[in-house]
């Protein structure tokens, strides 16, 4: 095989890329958080500028225990789907746009009210944070899997709320 195929072939470590033809421009992105910029050059393994093009296809970022404190950059990857960010700083989570699953295990979160929006959750790891109020979840009628472990709230949904909830036991 030749070089150019098998650098095509490689997928970076943590990142979930979605085949695509479309052409993009080269708009050059910037980012706000230069631990999320440092995280994000290492896993698609670019030295250089990071383009909208290099980011377009992929669907899921793994970047747990790397320092990051803002997300607010993640408005520019457009078929995110799965973001893993635990054990990082972030506060903040009002950037989140249209997630299937989303993991900030351990990140000092308080305010989930931007999960209210984002009606396709299924996954949503929340585990050893700072939560006292999940009345933002009761409208996330696809959650399949919810971990609230080590927050200061009581689980109390209607029935029916979740297609089927799996609680940590205490």
């Amino acid at each position: 095989r030749s070089r150019r195929t098998q650098n095509a072939d490689r997928q970076p470590q943590g990142l979930s890329i979605k085949p695509d033809k479309t052409v993009y421009a080269n708009k050059i992105i910037t980012f706000a958080d230069a631990e999320f910029e440092k995280a994000l050059r290492e896993d698609l393994n670019l030295d250089s500028i990071i383009s909208e093009k290099d980011i377009h296809n992929i669907t899921r970022i793994n970047l747990v225990q790397r320092g990051i404190t803002s997300i607010e950059d993640i408005a520019v990857f457009k078929n995110l789907e799965s973001i893993y960010l635990g054990y990082n700083q972030i506060k903040d989570i009002s950037a989140l746009i249209k997630l299937r699953i989303v993991d900030f295990t351990s990140c000092g979160i308080s305010d989930i009210s931007a999960l209210a929006g984002l009606t396709e959750l299924e996954h949503v790891e929340l585990g050893t944070n700072n939560i006292n109020d999940i009345s933002p979840l009761s409208g996330l009628k696809k959650v399949e899997l919810l971990n609230l472990s080590d927050n200061d709230v009581l689980y109390f949904f209607a029935a029916g709320t979740f297609a089927s909830v799996s609680f940590p036991p205490f």
